[in-house]
């Protein structure tokens, strides 16, 4: 039962923060969608102050206050310096710092780089928890790994009120982990969550009216315990007192804790935070909920006990421990005696685990292996349970060193587990300090952060106890809060500030309240009408016990309480007349301490009282004292709960005769033979007689009975003889089948190993091919932490295993893989189980330089492994580099080529023409005939050069034209009309219509047509029809050229749109050409978006095709000439 210490001596906060309420709200991946939600469904004036601390990368700024102001009228600051926080602002974490708050203020701090976990959220809460207590909100909501756990439990030991995102969340690793660890008081959506905030906020208990007041309370810290406790009783709950008192005592008889021994304060505050939680505006009304509703008594209990530790907390307290206590313990340790050491309040064992590591460590250090037991107790059975798997989530362990987790513990199931060596040395029970006894002989007790939960009173008595405890010169450990007291007479100081102290030679006896073994049962505690009272002060709790011991000293009768066994447990009054040791070895049995002639009264007293369960009484024994003098005593037997008997002696009045006479030995008065002696003896010798006759009445019956009871168990026992019998036969059936099944579960087993060793081959085989491969992997957590990497990626990186396995990927070679939107490519990976492939990073690494890498990933089926492949472009990269640029140097010649070739082509058709015309005056048909040969040519050639051009630019990409809609229709007419003077033989003829806009670059299709109508005439020199067909579909025009030529095989017609390709229709036969017009013209169609194919049998003729996109927004129905009327 342990919680966070909040000291007492923190200075107070600035007056206009005391009453405010703090919402810290933590996230990572996946944070930034839900603060929006979260911030979207909030009102703007719930007097509450937002605090929103995310995973960030140091080295960018953030956007994050940029947008989180288009959805919320709150003012929303960074945090770039001190900042007096305010209600209805939000602030923001800046890049690069941490966040504590101290006073009211927000102060930002450098963030320090550290070889563990950097857990920002954590920070802040535990700030948070420790400033504003019961006024502290926490909130964990999307991201991954375990930040905020350790915080949010922080701020519910503290009084606060914690909740975390549901399955809502797109990174759920933050929210289940301080789920699973007991930190979360409810799971929502952030839109339910921001209603509950609007709720609380309006809630009784952020009013001051329904709380302790700020002001009282910070003037009270002046004022002694008592007066304090009680002023802030009757501040609290001014009215609901007997409500409080009905749900203590409804607490006990479900529980059996007393809470009544608390604070009242501390008790009340978690009191008002469960009536926060389930919007109930009084304790009255809670009390009712408390009994409608039975898990709510167990939730109200466990906020009770306040279940806060963890592993080594308050380092500078155990480093006090092994600098002052070790030495001394192993110095003064006997060999062969156990060194025993009892944790009280042990919670989940954290600090019993973690003494025990410390006491190996120390013993190991100094070569000394003394025999350790370790005691953790609690009164939280769930708590024990816990303690006893010594099994922790990743964040319990995150204060643990890694060569401790390495030597210590061992992951299991996700979790990591203290190992059986250490597990078995420490022994868990349930126990309580305030009521149980005390374990003895203990050399070290440690008991932190209870004592302050407990009044005055009890703090006194528990210290007693923990005197009687502890052997002499033994050490007690305290929390950082508690003290044992200024001149305490039972503990010396060894470490005022760590709070390590000595057992003192004390004479005063320690007093453990009841000495009975009381049941665990609630109902066995007490009656439902029993009042529930709140512990009395130290000076009246100090005369009520004086005033007890001198009435027991003076009034009780003389009495002994005995067990089954007649052994004497306690002594009360003066026993002495009746109870006298025995002679010989020592013994506090019963009958060997009572008088003789006591011994058949009692014997038949008590057997009496066991039988019936009643108390029995028997009057006027005669007893004779040493000095010979007569008496006569009453004695009583009363039955008590767990098998005791209270024996009450009482002194009661001789006959008056026998008390007037002298006073006679038992042998004076046989030997003088006085009457009144004789009669004595008749009359006693018959009482005994009357009483060993009645004594031997009731054996004979017990006798009688058991005579009866083992008749019927004679015939139970032939019976079940029979039964067993029947079951024997049975069982050799059984023997049987088992047999045949053992058969079965060898041959299985058989196939099992046969099985895992194929297993374990495939599993080598596949290692072996990973460990070949020559690009580097790595195989990554869920955490992206490296679990491995083959050889190829050691060798690649020129890296050693130790430098980057169980490294977070972002840290590796000095950050140089910290790269944002390669982080959120990998925790994109896991959820959404997509895959990435070449992610071109480039950087200067430290062993090998600057290389260009292409990443791919992806998640491995059945387990949280990303794997994640390295592919080195640097050499690529540069050949690309190179090709682009003998691509650019090509382009450039080709212009200038062109260029060159262009103007003495064109010099030269101008030339020509003028020529033609002087010899068309002339005459001259032979010159002239020959003049239309070299224009001819020229216009080839002017062709030609345009045709490589166009190829160049279509290889650079600058290949550009213009955008327009036109009538497909039209131009495809003009084309056909340009075209009819190529072959006087072939008619071009047009089959179907588009009537419709498409959109393009008008002359480059064309110069696609032409291209085609030129092919078909060419490839089909002895036919006699060329068709050109056109036809509509959803999206597109579809153009076709049809020819009745030479055909194209198979095979060939795939390579038909490669450059340089050329058709011919066998060995003998070749048509003129480069090969780059269908090249040139299928390069046109793409560019627009369409396609071109072809369709052709050998021999019969090709049909090739090509569609362009309509254009946007096209009517239906045919086109209209310019200046032609729609019809109606």
């Amino acid at each position: 039962m342990e919680t966070l210490p909040v000291s007492s001596s923190s200075p107070p906060m600035s007056p206009g923060n005391l009453s405010l309420l703090i919402v810290g709200i933590g996230a990572s991946a996946g944070g930034l969608e839900a603060f929006t939600q979260l911030l979207a469904h909030l009102p703007d004036d719930t007097g509450m102050a937002y605090v929103l601390v995310q995973h960030l990368d140091p080295t960018h700024p953030s956007l994050l206050s940029d947008l989180l102001t288009r959805v919320t009228k709150m003012p929303v600051q960074e945090i770039r310096q001190d900042q007096l926080v305010e209600p209805d602002h939000v602030y923001v974490l800046s890049p690069g710092t941490d966040l504590t708050l101290e006073n009211g203020v927000l102060k930002p701090e450098p963030r320090t780089r550290t070889d563990g976990l950097h857990l920002p959220i954590d920070a802040f809460f535990h700030s948070l928890a420790a400033q504003q207590r019961h006024q502290a909100i926490g909130v964990v909501l999307s991201g991954n790994a375990s930040d905020g756990t350790l915080g949010l439990k922080a701020i519910k030991a503290a009084g606060g009120m914690t909740f975390a995102q549901d399955a809502t969340a797109q990174f759920q690793s933050m929210p289940q982990s301080a789920l699973a660890a007991g930190s979360v008081d409810a799971l929502l959506p952030p839109e339910g969550i921001a209603r509950e905030l609007l709720r609380i906020s309006q809630h009784a208990y952020v009013r001051p009216a329904h709380m302790v007041d700020p002001d009282l309370e910070s003037s009270e810290r002046e004022l002694p315990e008592p007066e304090r406790e009680s002023s802030e009783r009757t501040q609290a709950f001014p009215d609901d007192e007997q409500a409080f008192q009905q749900i203590l005592a409804h607490l006990r008889q479900r529980t059996g804790v007393n809470f009544a021994a608390y604070k009242p304060p501390t008790i009340k505050r978690r009191l008002l935070r469960r009536l926060a939680l389930h919007q109930q505006e009084s304790l009255t009304e809670y009390a009712v909920f408390l009994r409608e509703h039975p898990p709510e008594v167990e939730a109200l209990y466990q906020d009770f006990l306040i279940n806060v530790t963890s592993f080594f907390r308050d380092p500078l307290a155990f480093q006090a421990v092994t600098r002052e206590v070790f030495p001394t313990l192993f110095k003064t340790h006997i060999p062969g005696e156990t060194l025993r050491v009892w944790v009280a309040g042990c919670s989940t064992g954290e600090e019993v685990y973690s003494l025990a590591l410390c006491l190996l460590e120390y013993g190991e250090a100094h070569a000394l292996t003394p025999l350790l037991q370790i005691f953790g107790t609690d009164i939280d059975e769930m708590a024990i349970k816990h303690a006893r798997t010594g099994s922790y989530l990743p964040s319990a362990v995150e204060g643990v060193s890694p060569e401790r987790l390495q030597q210590f513990f061992q992951r299991v199931d996700g979790r990591y587990q203290i190992h059986k060596s250490v597990r078995d040395m420490c022994v868990f029970a349930r126990h309580n300090v305030c009521i149980d006894p005390p374990f003895s002989r203990v050399d070290l007790l440690s008991c932190r952060n209870v004592l302050i939960y407990l009044g005055p009173a009890m703090q006194k008595k528990v210290l007693h106890t923990f005197h009687y405890a502890l052997k002499p010169g033994g050490f007690l450990l305290l929390g950082s809060s508690e003290t044992v007291g200024t001149d305490s007479p039972l503990f010396a100081p060894v470490d005022k500030k760590q709070k390590v102290s000595t057992k003192k030679v004390s004479s005063v006896r320690p007093t453990f309240g009841r000495v009975m073994p009381r049941a665990r049962g609630a109902h066995q505690n007490r009656s439902k009408e029993e009042p529930m009272r709140p512990e009395r002060d130290v000076n009246e709790g100090d005369a009520q016990k004086e005033a007890d011991a001198l009435l027991l000293a003076h009034y009780v009768p003389a009495s002994v309480v005995i067990d089954q066994a007649m052994e004497v447990q306690h002594f009360r009054g003066h026993t002495s007349p009746y109870l006298a040791p025995a002679t010989g070895k020592a013994s506090f049995n019963l009958f060997k301490m009572a008088h003789e002639s006591l011994m058949l009264p009692l014997r038949t007293a008590i057997h009496q009282a066991r039988t019936s369960g009643e108390r029995v009484k028997k009057e006027g024994i005669e007893l004779l004292s040493h000095d010979g003098s007569h008496g006569a005593v009453t004695v009583e037997v009363l039955p008590l709960k767990g098998g005791f008997f209270l024996v009450l002696f009482e002194e009661a009045p001789l006959p008056s005769r026998q008390a007037d006479a002298a006073p006679l030995s038992e042998k004076q008065a046989t030997e003088t033979g006085t009457p009144d002696a004789k009669d004595r003896r008749i009359t006693t010798l018959q009482q005994e007689r009357a009483a060993t006759r009645e004594e031997m009445r009731s054996v004979v019956e017990e006798l009688e009975a058991a005579n009866e009871e083992l008749q019927s168990a004679n015939e139970e026992i032939l019976s079940s003889n029979e039964e067993l019998q029947s079951l024997n036969e049975e069982l050799e059936t059984s023997k049987e089948e088992i047999e045949a099944s053992n058969e079965e579960l060898l041959v299985i087993n058989q196939e099992l190993k046969q099985r895992q060793k194929q297993l374990q081959e495939a599993r080598a085989f596949a290692e072996a091919i990973v460990e070949t491969i020559r690009e580097p992997l790595l195989v990554l957590t869920a955490d992206l932490y490296v679990q491995s990497a083959n050889a190829a990626f050691y060798r690649f990186f020129q890296i050693e295993p130790a430098d980057i396995e169980r490294h977070l990927l972002f840290d590796l070679d000095h950050g140089q893989w910290n790269i944002p939107a390669l982080r959120t490519l990998l925790e994109e990976l896991l959820p959404t189980n997509h895959a990435f492939a070449d992610y071109e990073v480039e950087n200067a690494f430290p062993r090998i330089g600057r290389k260009t890498l292409l990443l791919n990933a992806h998640r491995i089926d059945h387990v949280p492994l990303i794997l994640l492949a390295l592919e080195d472009t640097t050499e690529h990269k540069q050949v690309e580099q190179n090709q682009q640029r003998m691509l650019e140097q090509r382009e450039e010649f080709m212009a200038i080529a062109s260029h060159e070739l262009k103007t003495p082509v064109t010099s030269l058709k101008g030339y020509t023409q003028m020529l033609h015309s002087r010899f068309d005056k002339a005459g001259d048909e032979r010159s002239t005939s020959m003049l239309a040969k070299m224009e001819m040519q020229i216009n080839k050639l002017i062709k030609l050069i345009g045709t490589l051009l166009d190829v160049t630019k279509i290889e650079a990409g600058k290949l550009f034209w213009d955008h327009e809609r036109f009538d497909l229709d039209a131009l495809v007419r003009e084309t056909v009309e340009d075209m009819g003077h190529m072959s006087e033989r072939q008619q071009i003829r047009i089959e179907g219509a588009v009537e419709t806009l498409v959109s393009g670059d008008r002359e480059r299709l064309g110069q696609v047509l032409t291209n085609l109508l030129s092919n078909a005439i060419k490839y089909a020199p002895q036919a006699d029809t060329v068709v050109v067909k056109l036809r509509t579909d959803t999206e597109a025009a579809t153009v076709g050229v049809q020819d009745f030529g030479i055909g194209i095989a198979p095979e060939k017609q795939e390579h038909v749109f490669e450059r340089f390709f050329r058709v011919s229709d066998s060995e003998h036969q070749s048509f003129p050409g480069l090969g780059l017009g269908l090249y040139i013209s299928a390069e046109i169609v793409k560019r627009h978006g369409g396609r071109m194919w072809v369709e052709s049998r050998k021999g019969e003729g090709s049909t090739f095709f090509f569609t362009v996109l309509f254009a946007p927004g096209r009517a239906s129905g045919p086109i209209q000439q310019e200046g032609e009327v729609p019809h109606a």
